[in-house]
Parts: C-alpha cells; structure tokens; sequence
C-alpha cells in the first residue's frame, strides 16, 4: 500500500497542514467543516518512475518542517491525524480517529477508525524504514522506532543508529587510549571526548556498512563497479593500537610480558610481511585466550614466531583455530577476495576465538566521504529489504547532504537503478527531503511537495515555486534563480556587499565603506592606491555584464590619463607583433 496523504493536527511546527504524497490524487481535508476531499490528479503520469516505484521529493528552506514531515510518518500517531493508503487498483484506505468526518470523492474507499485498524494491517503489508543522513549525538535516543498499526514493521537507520548494539563504553572509557605505533612507554591521551565519540562512531559506520557489503559481496559488487566504477576492495591488516586498544588483558600487560613485548616489536618492524603479521596475530589472540597456551609458550623461548605456531598446530586445543588461520594467511597471497573474506569471517565467528575484527577493507579506486554516504545508503536498503516482505515505504532525509554536487545529480537516478536492479519484484515508495535543485531536476512538479514557513514559523505547503516552473528536467540555474530557493538572488552575501560598496564610492554616495576609509581621500597617495584596488576588485567580478558597467563607472571617474593610454597603446602594439611574429613562424 502507497501512503497517499498525511494530515497533521498539531506536531512541532506543523498544524492543521495536509500533505499529498502521490501524484495520483490531490487530497484536502479542512478541519472547519470536517470535510475530506479526494480527487484525480489531471496532471498524474502512471509509473514515471517505473511499475514498481514512485517517488515524492519534500522540498524548503532550513527550519520549514521537512525532517518533522517524516517523524509524523514514522511515528504513525493517528488520534487526531489522518493517514490515506492506495492499493495499486486505487482502493483507499483511510486511518483516522477523527469522528464524523465527510468524505468526498469518486473512489472506492475504506474508512478505518481505531478499533477498526488491526483487522486491516495485515492487509496493508508494508513496512516502513527511516533513513537520516546526520549524526547528532546530543539528541539521539537510542529507542526502536514504534509499532503501530499502519505498518507492519518499522526499522531505522543512520550514523548512529546502526551501533546500538557495539559496547562503546569500552572505546570511550578510558581517559587513555594506547598508540602502539609509538614508544610502548608512552600512551596518548585522548583528545576532545566529543570529537572522539564522533571519530568512533564514523568508523563503526564504515566498518558496518563495508562489512555489509562483503557478505553479499558478490550482488553488490557488479552494481558498485557499473555505477561506482569501484574496480576491487583491497584489505590491510590494522595496526595493534586499532585491534587492541579496548583489551584489558593486552594493554595492561604489553610492556611488561616477555611475549607481548616480543610480538610487539616484530608486529611493527618495517617491511613485515601480511602473512607474518597475521601469524603473530593467531598466536597473540591463542595467548590471550587461554593459561594453558601461555605456559606452552614460555617454555619455547627463545620466542620463534614459525616455530611456536608449528608446535601450536598440534595442540588438541587451538589445532582447529590455527588451521582456520593458515587457511586465511594462504588465501592472502593468491585467492579470490570471495575465499578470503569468507575465511576471515569464519575466524571471527569461531567458537574459541577472539572476535576482535583485525583487517581493514577499502575501495580501490579510493572514494570520497559522499561516495561512501551513498553506498551506505543503498547497503542498508538492501539489508533491510532482504529481511522484511511487503510494499517497501523508504524515508530518506536529505540524501544529498555532504555530497559533491556532480553526485547529488545522480541520487534519484541511482536509487532507481538500485531497485530495479536487485527488487524489480517489489514496490517501492521513496519520500526524500531535501534542499537540492539537483534532485528536483530529476522529479515533476506534481511528485514535489513545497515548503515554506508562515509569520509564525509554522509549516505551510507552498504551490510550486514561485515562478511557477516545472521542476523535471528543468536547467539547474533556472531552478537555483527561482525566488522559491534564492530570495535575494545568486551572488554571494560578501561578494554584493563588496560590490555595493564600490558602486556607492563611484557614485559618490555615502556608505559605510565611505566613512570607514574617509581620512584616505585626505592623502593623495592612498586615494591612487584605494582607486587601483578597487579597479582589482572589479576585474576579478565574474558576471561579464555587471563587470563591464562598473568598469565604465570606474573610467568616468577616474579618467586615464595621458600617460596610462600611452601604456595601453604600446602593449596593444606589442600584441599585434607578437601574433605577427607567431603566424609568421
């Protein structure tokens, strides 16, 4: 079931507002007269965006409700809201709690009060998944989002979100985290705390959303090298500052035990070879996990990394985990990225073993922060959708956000490249916000709802911009020059102030530059200099017509004389001469 209309009575900054999310119909509902209106849409284009998708984009300045549109969504709260549903037959479903109301309209409809609304949520089968695109830590809550009646599941993902589950307060409650890149007997202190919070989360995310992609490695790999130009994923191991840096058992004791003073110093000689590295690691990981191994090793010394793991290998305790590990430290060398990784997480989900992830997996070509947002994205798509059956209701706030502009471009374009490519099965309802005219070149006016806010600061829909242009396949300025997104049009607020100061002083009116710099008109040496940097300022001006009018302002008020013309003449001559000199070459 696609989610039609939402009707608000009161939440944050929105009230009594309605907002229509298919371009099929145009719903109305005014509180006054308790009248629900419901009609075709004359401008509707069935299935623009293919059979099984449809997508509504929410569009406003900062502050004008469109992140408070989506919470309503998720938090389905209907005791005085109203939610309309469509099936694919254009049977509408209508959740309310509001009494009596008066429906109008020429489709086949259901109206659902509370008592009514269990019986029908299983007939509905969707489930619903929040994408938000920030991190803010100081006002994250770490709840699972509500079950309602509207859907049968409801998940959410986002920069911190994916994390409830990691023990962070191990990472985040020792004053000091230990560099084992540096001298064993000096530990670093951490910097600042937030920043560190920050720094942690941001690597969880890569290594969640990295990890995901591993294990279904094989599907995604085709759509990230076709659409990413993603050519291979490489790994290294991570340093034993990374991997151990949340163990009691190694930091306590790294500078006093014989065998983890050992490991150290070889783990961090230059030119180590992967293999060499991943041995010392086996045998660091069999050394913490058990008493018994650590006398069997300090009856070995002097400490011999090929010969400990020899005598290792035979021992019916950690026999199994040391061939787990060979067979990783030989996929290494020659085998397929598939092998190797399924080799390195059957290692990490070993019964016995440690499970401290000690590799790290990057793309090659390396990519860039908004590159990875957005495979981030897609992965928890697919993550999600593999788990859940049902018509998929995906609410993604401001993907575009941190994103080079030449990728914000090809957002909507990816995501139903990525639908269709892996779930051209399945229906899909995508609601985006964001404040990208990218976005809104790829998405027709009647797929956009407008924001604005009232005097009050209230949410209020808003007809189209204000031009009244259409939006799909529209020229990015055009749409950048609409009122709707720039108010006091495109120029930079520095740049028109510098300008309008120029343009004050070769009019002779008074301004605050005026004053600030009024004792240098006193001195004919700094007026000289004052005229010259305002004639720099000018050239570097980048609008070819507002240039050249100042420039002709500039020269009325400061005739050349006629010593500058004499200049401009003979390197005039010049040039000729040397073009001369060059044609005739």
């Amino acid at each position: 079931m696609e989610l039609v209309y939402l009707w608000v009575e009161k939440y944050k900054n929105i009230h009594n507002q309605g907002f229509n999310f298919s371009p099929r119909f145009h719903c109305d509902y005014d509180p006054d007269t308790n009248e629900l209106t419901i009609d075709e849409n004359d401008d509707y284009i069935e299935n623009f965006f293919g059979d099984n998708i449809n997508v509504t984009a929410i569009v406003g300045k900062n502050g004008s409700g469109k992140s408070n549109i989506l919470e309503a969504i998720a938090e389905q709260n209907d005791t005085q809201n109203i939610f309309i549903f469509s099936s694919k037959d254009a049977e509408l479903y209508i959740f309310t709690a509001i009494q009596n109301i008066n429906i109008l309209t020429a489709f086949h409809f259901y109206e659902i009060g509370k008592e009514q609304m269990k019986k029908f949520e299983v007939r509905l089968g969707s489930v619903l998944l929040s994408i938000k695109s920030s991190l803010e830590l100081s006002r994250y809550s770490f709840k699972d989002m509500p079950r309602r009646h509207l859907y049968q599941f409801v998940d959410k993902k986002d920069f911190v979100s994916d994390f409830i589950n990691v023990n962070l307060d191990a990472k985040l409650s020792n004053k000091y985290r230990i560099d084992f890149k540096k001298s064993i007997d000096e530990p670093s202190e951490l910097g600042n705390f937030d920043g560190q919070v920050n720094n942690i989360y941001f690597e969880a995310l890569q290594s969640e959303f990295l990890d995901k992609i591993l294990k279904s490695h094989s599907k995604i790999k085709i759509f990230l090298k076709n659409y990413f130009k993603i050519e291979e994923i490489n790994f290294k191991v991570r340093s034993l500052g990374e991997i151990f840096y949340a163990s009691p058992d190694f930091k306590d004791h790294y500078t006093t035990d014989p065998f983890l003073i050992y490991c150290f110093q070889e783990y961090n000689k230059e030119q180590i070879s992967i293999a060499r590295q991943l041995k010392i690691l086996c045998l660091l990981y069999i050394y913490l996990l058990s008493d018994d191994i650590k006398v069997i090793i300090n009856e070995n010394k002097p400490y011999d990394i090929n010969n400990l793991c020899c005598i290792l290998k035979k021992n019916s305790i950690v026999k199994q985990y040391i061939s787990s590990w060979k067979k990783l430290i030989d996929m290494g060398r020659s085998s397929s990225f598939d092998s190797l990784y399924e080799a390195y997480i059957n290692i990490l989900h070993h019964q016995n073993g440690v499970k401290r992830e000690f590799l790290n997996f990057e793309f090659y070509p390396p990519m860039s922060s908004g590159q990875e947002k957005l495979i981030y994205l897609f992965v928890n798509i697919y993550n999600w959708v593999e788990k859940h059956n049902g018509y998929y209701t995906i609410l993604i706030d401001e993907p575009d956000v941190f994103v080079h502009p030449n990728w914000q471009k090809q957002v909507v374009y990816l995501l139903t490249e990525f639908i269709n490519t892996f779930y051209s099965d399945k229906d899909f309802k995508l609601i985006l916000t964001t404040h990208s005219p990218f976005l809104l070149s790829d998405i027709p006016k009647q797929n956009i709802i407008f924001l604005d806010t009232d005097e009050e600061g209230k949410c209020k829909v808003v007809d189209g911009l204000k031009e009244k242009k259409q939006t799909f396949g529209a020229n990015i300025h055009t749409l950048l020059s609409d009122s709707f997104f720039m108010e006091d049009g495109l120029m930079g607020e520095f740049a028109k102030g510098k300008i309008q100061q120029i343009m004050n002083l070769l009019n002779r009116k008074p301004s605050s530059y005026d004053y600030k710099f009024r004792y240098i008109f006193t001195n004919v040496y700094h007026f000289d200099l004052m005229s010259k940097n305002i004639k720099k300022v000018i050239e570097a001006i980048g609008e070819p017509f507002l240039k050249d009018k100042l420039l002709k302002m500039y020269e009325e008020k400061y005739p050349k004389t006629d010593e500058d013309k004499i200049q401009e003449l003979e390197a005039e001559i010049e040039r000729i001469r040397s073009g001369k000199n060059q044609l005739q070459s």
